[in-house]
């Protein structure tokens, strides 16, 4: 091509070339071949231009468009012309629901960094922190989507090739281009997960610190405390606090705290379960605000070691929901508002025939107190205040009867019982009660084991007198245990009251050392020892 016909060229170039940046972009291009033929569509002009455009970059240049003129297309007949042609024919195409790329590139910046492209490595990332994956695409796709879109011989991808590979995930997930457009654009960056370090109790605890670093601006307190670790956190917690505050229109508060507090129950606060819970009853997950956000928010409006929050930070976290789900904070406020509190999933008792259906009972079932219905004359409920079912009322009875049944008696023989507490006061010691660990200790001392009560009877005696819930008991307690005793061994009560009355105490069985000859025996000693 002579210089003249190189000139006419390179000015045709520059009248297409609108923004003046030396290259054409699609746009550009797709006007010019827009007004030879009407007809073109998206796709055949995308396909036009990614053959001219050989570097993949997302421009034309002169040199390519003067060498896509001049090329010798006949090279589509030969072998690697038929590979050229099946790459372009299988390359994505761009559908009419595509939206704009502004925020995909702003995102694809920021996971790329500096190196400007991304291997496959940050790639699978790129999906896994913009939730990518599904069902219809999984992890090991990744890695045949990013071969698909990346030139030969190369590792990594720029801009244009990550479009393409957004747009084949499109096409795997069955959805539109846009949907995966706005989970790119919507991301944040990479997430990272680093390694946290453990507390080192000489660095981290600075109640510790001696010397110089007590006035250290690096380590000290003062003026300096915004330098040191307590002042970052607190400088992060009011950074996160003012990112909390809501632009939108907010309802009062007080109907949400009432909300919080039938969640919180008798603690006043909600640890990370309970948070989870108060999203789903109150029906706040949605495609932007899904479980997986919640441990998140969680730990952002969480201060600094702790595992629950208060209503204050509950506020906060409604705000960083509402923010997230793009929508105002009295939309949240109000889902909250209208739920009706914690929903309880118990496990309901299957209906028992023969027990349920007092019609069935028959003989002495029918009048006994146990079972006898409401519309007995003899059990008639007279008043509200003594509403209570039959067969509740027959229960009690029952345990009451067994109880009276079961506990200690006294016989003829008790004596005194104040030697017997003095005792008990000398093993209780200033607890003024015994555990069960004491209390076989007692028994043992004072010589109460024997053919009718042994050492395995000891837990069981323990826990009959021992209150319900309670893991330790008193002299009363103790008297009834002795009476326990003497039935099981068959003997009087008073001759266990006379062994625990003999008892001097709590005896103690230290280890004793072994005998050493060279300091026992004092007529071995020599020298200075002597005197």
């Amino acid at each position: 091509m002579d210089r003249a016909k190189q000139a006419e060229i390179k000015k045709k170039f520059k009248a297409l070339d609108n923004d003046g940046d030396g290259m054409l972009d699609f746009n550009e291009l797709s006007n010019l071949l827009k007004k030879g033929n009407p007809n073109m569509n998206r796709s055949e002009i995308r396909l036009l231009f990614d053959g001219v455009d050989k570097n993949h970059d997302g421009k034309v240049e002169f040199t390519e468009f003067v060498d896509y003129l001049y090329a010798d297309h006949s090279n589509n007949r030969t072998t690697s012309g038929r590979h050229e042609r099946l790459s372009m024919a299988s390359a994505p195409k761009e559908d009419d629901n595509e939206a704009d790329w502004g925020e995909v590139e702003a995102a694809f910046a920021s996971f790329a960094g500096r190196d400007g492209d991304l291997d496959g490595r940050e790639f699978s990332k790129v999906c896994a922190d913009c939730r990518l994956y599904d069902r219809k695409y999984i992890k090991n796709d990744a890695d045949v989507v990013f071969a698909k879109v990346c030139n030969k011989g190369q590792r990594r991808i720029g801009c244009s090739q990550f479009k393409d590979a957004l747009r084949i995930v499109a096409g795997k997930k069955g959805v539109d281009t846009s949907i995966v457009q706005d989970l790119v654009g919507s991301s944040k960056g990479p997430t990272l997960r680093a390694t946290k370090a453990d507390n080192v109790r000489l660095h981290d605890d600075k109640t510790t610190y001696t010397g110089a670093h007590v006035h250290n601006e690096q380590h000290g307190a003062g003026d300096a405390v915004d330098r040191t670790t307590e002042g970052r956190h607190e400088r992060l917690r009011r950074e996160s606090a003012s990112a909390t505050k809501d632009e939108g229109e907010e309802m009062s508060w007080d109907l949400v705290e009432k909300k919080f507090n039938a969640f919180a129950g008798r603690d006043g606060d909600l640890d990370g379960k309970e948070f989870l819970k108060v999203c789903e009853d109150c029906g706040l997950f949605d495609r932007k605000f899904g479980k997986k956000d919640v441990d998140i928010v969680f730990a952002k409006i969480c201060a600094g070691g702790a595992r629950r929050i208060h209503f204050d930070q509950f506020k906060d976290a409604l705000k960083i929901i509402a923010s997230k789900k793009q929508v105002a904070t009295s939309s949240v406020q109000g889902a909250v508002i209208e739920s009706e509190g914690p929903h309880l999933h118990a496990t309901k008792a299957d209906n028992v025939r023969f027990h349920d259906d007092k019609s069935m009972y028959t003989g002495s079932h029918v009048h006994n107190d146990h079972h006898q219905s409401s519309s007995s004359p003899t059990r008639q409920v007279t008043s509200p205040s003594s509403r209570q079912r039959p067969t509740d009322r027959g229960v009690d009875e029952r345990r009451g009867r067994i109880a009276a049944e079961t506990a200690p008696q006294s016989d003829d023989t008790e004596g005194d019982w104040r030697s017997v507490t003095r005792a008990f006061y000398e093993y209780a010691g200033k607890s003024n009660d015994l555990d069960g660990r004491e209390f076989a200790k007692v028994c043992a001392d004072c010589g109460l084991y024997g053919r009718g009560f042994t050492k395995q009877d000891v837990d069981i005696l323990f826990a009959k007198v021992c209150y319900k819930g309670e893991r330790r008991i008193g002299p009363d307690q103790f008297i009834d245990a002795c009476r326990l005793i003497a039935s099981k061994r068959g003997c009087s009560v008073a001759e266990v009251q006379d062994k625990v009355a003999k008892s001097d105490g709590p005896i103690m069985n230290a280890t004793k050392t072994d005998n050493v000859r060279f300091h026992d025996d004092k007529s071995t000693y020599t020298g200075m020892h002597v005197r």
